[in-house]
């Protein structure tokens, strides 16, 4: 037989779906099939031990091509040279940070984030801020000074530079563009994303230095300048770290993105914004850990493509910009160097998935201010993928898996219903404010929490195959009063650059009540700032952070139980708990401003209708002009 007539299964005969399974219900000898060969998440997807045609019922290629709706294949039409690795930089000095920057740049990072730290992000400056929050998980950067000290040497017009300043986004965005205006970067050159996300802000803390109507405000006027004066920046950011680190499920961190994204998307477009530029200003920032990460990745851009699209946007906007960060809630202390792989399957899953750009988290992020080993492993581990792995060589290399399609439509169809349930409501703002998501969460984390204790969610190293004799290593903590006293000793201001509408001076604290926003065309002069607290250090907040695991003690290996794992902070239960950390409701209520994008595109949609983008929706019979000009909404 010659090669050209060689048929691999030629002479094999075909074997149909019932008679494999008849093969595994003779190997599991009379064991339950369902109970030992399918499993099921906590959205309730059952996943299956194997996928066939079957498991699609669609006609024709089930994920497209890339650049074409709904873009679950990307939005580059051909491909793309591989997503970007963006470093997290967190070190408490300023000069140590930079070194740190430039070690990375030098060899293979490709952009940056810089994460101020937690006196900065909650608005303090160095002389309200104490030893508690000054240079805590972040880098302490009050003014144009650090900022200079941080980024020096930095070529802004080749690396973006992506902000996380928690609620002083507007200020965290002025000290930006004035370091761009003192290097002398021109605004085509300049590349980044500020990151504006109140509503995450709201949902990690709960509580805003300003109410919800202004803060979103805030928000629209940055991005409306930003959309005028850079074209590379991007002012808007939706992050579910704080539900995923709530222990959401990929549903509802799903649902929660869309819900927020809408929220914004109606204020900048109420604002006067055009959809297309409101759309454009949108990135997201995802959790990725595992296999199932590649599913939510792929789902949320179908998601996002079928809401811009009922909203009127066309074209490259509907598509979702991406960044995806290894989750906070599968590192370890114990056994640190498990992390190791934990964070390369999931830059593996983000990568496969498409994201446009990918943070892996240093192996010790749990242990305190990472060193030069764990970020050099970080960042190694996704040159290894991009270069090393050619992952990068195939479009959507997963495209077209029964199991990955499948899995990424049931995704799509519960957080798309959760999606709509929260809007049926009144909106995200609403639900963060009356306590709906905070109680929804709480029921998964609860589960979750059962199955660690029992050992049905195994965890490498912790539950499962501990070293008993273990030292975990010590990372040695900055001198932080030192590094704050020497903040204070320095000039807190930095001269508003001239490129932005107002001149003042930036200053990292509360803004007064004469504080006006951004655009000039407006001044809506803010309400005075409310008296309402933060949580103190080691109060539960509204929606907490699902803490590192740690045991309290060695667990031997022939144990069966081991030590529940500890977290800082609970999600609050009963009514009297959480009426201590939600707004009131004259603060959370919905503006009418944000009713220019019609409830209708995202309550009236069947699942059917979302699948099949041919059919026209029931809000479309009227324009987007028209919308936008009669406020019409769903009641």
């Amino acid at each position: 037989m010659s090669d050209e007539n060689l048929v691999l299964a030629g002479d094999f005969p075909a074997a149909s779906y019932e008679e494999w399974h008849e093969a595994v219900d003779k190997a599991l000898k009379g064991a339950p099939f369902e109970k030992k060969m399918v499993t099921r998440t906590y959205e309730g997807i059952t996943i299956h031990p194997i996928y066939t045609r079957r498991d699609w019922l669609a006609e024709g290629d089930p994920s497209g091509f890339p650049g074409t709706q709904p873009f679950s294949r990307g939005f580059n039409a051909a491909g793309r040279e591989g997503w970007c690795v963006r470093q997290e930089q967190a070190a408490s000095d300023p000069k140590v940070a930079n070194a740190a920057i430039l070690a990375d740049l030098e060899h293979g990072a490709t952009s940056l984030v810089l994460r101020l730290d937690r006196a900065a992000r909650a608005g303090l400056d160095p002389d309200k801020a104490g030893i508690e929050s000054a240079g805590v998980d972040g880098i302490m950067a009050y003014s144009l000074a650090d900022f200079d000290d941080v980024l020096n040497k930095v070529r802004f017009d080749v690396v973006p530079i992506a902000l996380v300043t928690g609620a002083q986004f507007i200020a965290g965005a002025a000290l930006l563009a004035a370091l761009w205006q003192k290097q002398g970067v021109t605004n085509d050159k300049a590349k980044g994303a500020f990151n504006a996300d109140p509503l995450g802000i709201l949902a990690e803390t709960g509580t805003l230095s300003v109410p919800v109507e202004t803060a979103l405000a805030q928000m629209a006027d940055l991005a409306a300048y930003t959309a005028r004066t850079w074209p590379h920046v991007t002012a808007v950011g939706v992050d579910t770290t704080p539900y995923d680190d709530a222990g959401a499920t990929e549903t509802q961190n799903l649902a929660c993105a869309m819900a927020t994204a809408v929220t914004y998307l109606r204020t900048m477009t109420g604002a006067g914004m055009d959809v297309n530029a409101a759309c454009r200003q949108i990135s997201f920032t995802v959790s990725c850990d595992f296999f199932l990460s590649i599913a939510k990745l792929r789902a949320a851009r179908k998601m996002w493509a079928r809401i811009t699209e009922s909203c009127g946007a066309t074209g490259e906007a509907c598509a979702a910009r991406i960044h995806a960060r290894t989750a906070e809630r599968m590192i370890t202390r114990c056994d640190p160097w498990v992390n190791m792989l934990r964070t390369t399957t999931a830059a593996f899953a983000a990568g496969i998935a498409g994201a446009n750009s990918v943070t892996a988290l240093p192996f010790d992020y749990a242990l305190g201010q990472s060193d030069d080993s764990a970020q050099r492993i970080a960042r190694n581990g996704q040159i290894i993928l991009r270069e090393e792995s050619s992952l990068t060589k195939v479009i959507d290399p997963a495209g077209g898996a029964w199991y990955v399609e499948s899995l990424t439509d049931q995704l799509a169809r519960i957080a798309w219903e959760l999606f709509q349930t929260i809007e049926k409501a009144g909106g995200m703002a609403k639900a963060l404010g009356n306590g709906t998501i905070a109680d929804q969460i709480a029921s998964v984390w609860a589960t979750r929490e059962k199955n660690i204790a029992h050992r049905r969610d195994p965890i490498a190293g912790v539950s499962e195959f501990p070293n008993i004799t273990e030292v975990v290593p010590v990372r040695p903590s900055p001198d932080h009063k030192a590094l704050l006293e020497k903040a204070r000793k320095e000039p807190l201001s930095a001269a508003w650059p001239q490129c932005w509408p107002r001149h003042r001076e930036v200053r990292w604290s509360r803004p007064s009540p004469n504080t006006v926003c951004l655009n000039p065309s407006r001044l809506c002069a803010m309400p005075p700032t409310p008296t309402r607290q933060r949580p103190a250090p080691g109060q539960p907040s509204f929606l907490p952070t699902w803490d590192r695991l740690l045991l309290t003690t060695p667990v031997p290996l022939m144990r069966r139980t081991f030590s529940k794992p500890v977290a800082s902070r609970r999600l609050p239960t009963t009514a009297s708990q959480r009426q201590k950390h939600v707004l009131p409701p004259s603060r959370t209520a919905r503006p009418a401003s944000l009713s220019c994008v019609p409830r209708t595109s995202c309550t009236r949609n069947t699942w059917q209708e979302w699948r099949q983008p041919s059919r026209p929706l029931a809000v479309r019979s009227c324009s987007w002009l028209a919308i936008r000009e009669t406020g019409s909404r769903a009641t």
